[in-house]
């Protein structure tokens, strides 16, 4: 992930370099690259949001996604528009993962769950509240997701 990351970097000196070659030459640059935008609140967000669409997703690594379900809940009773990703992933998850992340039972101390990337990598402490969650919001990704796909039942086959 911090290859995506690096690379996300280098993505936005490039802009920052061409937004600054064309503020030279006088030329107006794209909207994500522009002057004013790019060092915004709204501009950053946006990148972050972005960051998260390209890292977090069906095509991710399933270690990403696991972490990735948790990490994220806390963004989503302000990040809504990331509902319909993280309902996606979800539903494509492991029944235990989506055991434990939708379970009503609190993690008691001393039970939580830490999840790691191999050998030199960090351990992830891992926990779900169910408070982060818009019913509806969750309800409405799930029915949109049944249409795009086209499933008649949510049962396994």
């Amino acid at each position: 992930m911090s290859h995506l990351l690096a690379q996300k970097g280098d993505e936005i000196k490039g802009a920052k370099q061409a937004a600054e070659a064309g503020a030279a030459k006088g030329q107006q640059v794209g909207a994500a690259g522009a002057a004013g935008e790019r060092n915004t609140v709204k501009g950053n967000l946006n990148m972050a949001v972005e960051i998260i669409n390209n890292c977090f997703n069906l095509d991710a690594p399933k270690s990403v996604q696991k972490i990735g379900l948790f990490k994220l809940q806390c963004l989503l009773p302000d990040y809504k528009l990331l509902y319909p990703l993280y309902v996606d992933v979800l539903i494509q998850t492991d029944d235990e993962i989506k055991q434990i992340i939708l379970s009503d039972q609190p993690i008691k101390e001393g039970e939580e769950i830490f999840y790691g990337f191999g050998n030199g990598s960090f351990n992830y402490k891992l926990k779900s509240d169910l408070k982060n969650f818009d019913n509806m919001l969750m309800a409405n990704s799930l029915i949109d997701l049944i249409i795009q796909y086209g499933y008649d039942s949510l049962s396994k086959e």
